[in-house]
């Protein structure tokens, strides 16, 4: 019952996203240890950071490494049981104020899709919100595009960055057989 007419369809606002290119560490610890040093060099510029973790242990190992030194939020797994069956009202409010100036919120990918975190006028003054990603999916790119997509929403500024390691689930979930592996050193 369809037509068959296909239309295109614009954006209402052109994209301002910035989607840089990937930072590789040898490990999945100096991997998020590099994000932990980016995310507080960052910090300190002001520009609000919204930190996705694939793995709900990631969240935990990013709060210990950014320490007391960057003031930051955590939600995982036990974020969620701990807050019961109001953990959705108070993400949101986690959500209300992660694009203020300075903030640094640390999610497993329960803040990867359908999570508008809105940049505080001051906060798109220092490029809007940046969106760090510990990997990219084993699953399907578009879980990347959803993640990366929390930023530059409504055409306002933003960038993101993912972190790769040999050792995420992309790499060793499904393994090529036509590939060797290799030490490069």
């Amino acid at each position: 019952g369809l037509s068959g007419v296909i239309h295109d369809v614009p954006l209402y606002h052109e994209s301002k996203l910035e989607v840089l290119p990937d930072k590789v560490a040898p490990t999945i610890e100096a991997k998020l240890r590099m994000i932990a040093a980016d995310t507080a060099e960052l910090q300190r510029q002001g520009q609000p950071q919204w930190i996705l973790a694939d793995d709900n242990a990631h969240v935990a190992t990013l709060s210990k490494l950014l320490g007391e030194g960057v003031p930051h939020t955590v939600v995982d797994a036990r974020w969620v049981l701990d807050h019961g069956t109001a953990a959705d009202t108070h993400f949101q409010a986690i959500v209300d104020k992660a694009g203020e100036l300075g903030r640094v919120t640390v999610v497993n990918m329960k803040g990867a899709r359908g999570t508008d975190v809105k940049p505080a006028i001051e906060s798109l003054a220092e490029g809007g919100l940046m969106v760090r990603v510990t990997a990219r999916s084993a699953l399907s790119r578009d879980i990347d595009i959803q993640a990366q997509s929390r930023a530059a929403r409504n055409g306002q500024t933003g960038k993101a960055q993912y972190y790769l390691s040999p050792e995420d689930k992309l790499f060793t979930q499904h393994p090529n057989a036509r590939a060797t592996p290799a030490k490069i050193r």
